[in-house]
């Protein structure tokens, strides 16, 4: 079959073809069961994943007391914005409504992911891809960018929160800083060479050095997690909102496609190889790439529909990897593991982050109808020679860190 639409795409490989539609006996629709022995299962697997020095962070009574004690700050910042209804507001409701069913149970999780879940489900069943048990977002009490699922036989339990949301948020904010400097040297945003980009961002190397800092803090730290405040200029706000939607789709999509798999493909089933693991990775990434570009045409998110949440995601945690191998030798500990390695050779079940990059450039051209593939792959080859050229610059920077 040739690639000529999205719709066409999403049956072209032997992975989607073999998706046996079934129906269980839970129906996704229904609102998942509460009762007190799923609470105590639900905290049981987040004490599992808990990174150890951060228990307090993780107490659903701090976002509450915090709020109460400064909520004139997050007011002042977010007037810039305009608009009738407060975010601050809308988030003090949340907050102060909110009743946790674990120990760490956060209203953020809720609030930021659940809308984002509807979308991947929306676009996911227009490609005729469907969970067909509920699926129920738990507060991920890993600091890391890297989201799990884990499947059951009653409920999915999808394991997020601010380790995955902020690492997003602060990267969307630092690409479009670049992307913004670049485009008022050259409002054509054709640039053919890193020394091209490299000249450009001379004029104003703010967002580069934000980069740095935040691959510093990862490296720390492991997480962006309290990173701090990072203003941007009013014009930066539709730009980093579409980058960072595009980001968080990307990620819960193929956490989403782990489901599907989980649920539908015996080839994925029960335990795997480290082959069959890495192979389970490339398919997650190629449906959640699908339901990307099928969500970008009701959201109007270009960005999107290129595939760019999903590189840019990656060449973020390539440079933080980086960064993370890079102190932790320094300092004589070992990495704390983040899923997403920038390793070529490792014995992990995850491809290496350059492997699936590549392979999502292709995908993402290969994936776009015939009579817009040229704009898209011109599109992705420029803006992944602008993240390319800031990892490899910045890997240089962090390679000359003396202990």
């Amino acid at each position: 079959m040739k690639l000529g639409t999205t719709e066409m795409a999403a049956w072209s490989n032997p992975f989607t073809r073999s998706l046996a539609v079934t129906k269980n006996k839970l129906d996704p629709m229904d609102p998942i069961p509460e009762n007190n022995d799923l609470h105590r299962y639900i905290e049981f697997l987040q004490r599992q994943l808990l990174t150890p020095g951060w228990e307090a962070f993780f107490d659903p009574h701090v976002m509450q007391a915090w709020l109460a004690k400064n909520a004139g700050a997050p007011n002042a910042t977010f007037q810039q914005y305009g608009g009738a209804t407060s975010p601050v507001a809308h988030l003090e409701e949340l907050v102060h409504k909110f009743q946790p069913t674990t120990a760490f149970d956060s209203p953020e999780t809720q609030a930021i992911f659940a809308p984002i879940l509807e979308k991947v489900k929306r676009a996911a069943e227009e490609i005729n891809l469907r969970v067909h048990r509920p699926i129920q977002i738990v507060t991920s009490t890993n600091i890391s960018p890297s989201p799990a699922v884990r499947p059951a036989g009653g409920p999915h339990f999808l394991f997020i929160g601010l380790g995955t949301s902020s690492f997003c948020n602060y990267w969307a904010k630092a690409f479009t800083a670049i992307v913004k400097v670049l485009e008022k040297r050259n409002p054509t945003r054709r640039f053919a060479s890193a020394e091209e980009v490299e000249s450009a961002l001379r004029s104003d190397p703010s967002g580069v050095v934000f980069a740095a800092k935040l691959a510093l803090a990862y490296g720390i730290y492991g997480s962006l997690i309290g990173f701090g405040q990072v203003n941007e200029p009013l014009e930066h706000w539709p730009y980093r909102a579409q980058l960072l939607d595009s980001m968080e789709v990307f990620v819960v999509g193929h956490e989403f496609a782990h489901l599907i798999a989980d649920e539908q493909v015996p080839e994925f089933q029960g335990i795997l190889d480290v082959k069959a693991s890495r192979k389970l990775e490339y398919f997650c990434d190629q449906l959640a790439i699908q339901i990307s570009k099928r969500y970008a045409n009701h959201e109007d998110n270009f960005l999107s529909f290129a595939g760019l949440g999903a590189i840019l995601l990656f060449r973020a945690m390539e440079l933080s990897e980086y960064a993370l191998e890079r102190i932790s030798s320094i300092h004589g500990r070992s990495g704390l593991g983040n899923t997403l390695r920038y390793a070529e050779s490792q014995p992990s079940g995850y491809p290496s982050l350059t492997a699936r990059i590549d392979r999502m450039k292709s995908l993402a051209v290969a994936l776009t109808a015939d009579d817009q593939r040229q704009g898209v792959a011109d599109f992705i080859e420029e803006y992944d020679l602008i993240a390319s050229y800031l990892v490899c610059t910045l890997k240089e920077l962090l390679g000359t860190i003396e202990p």
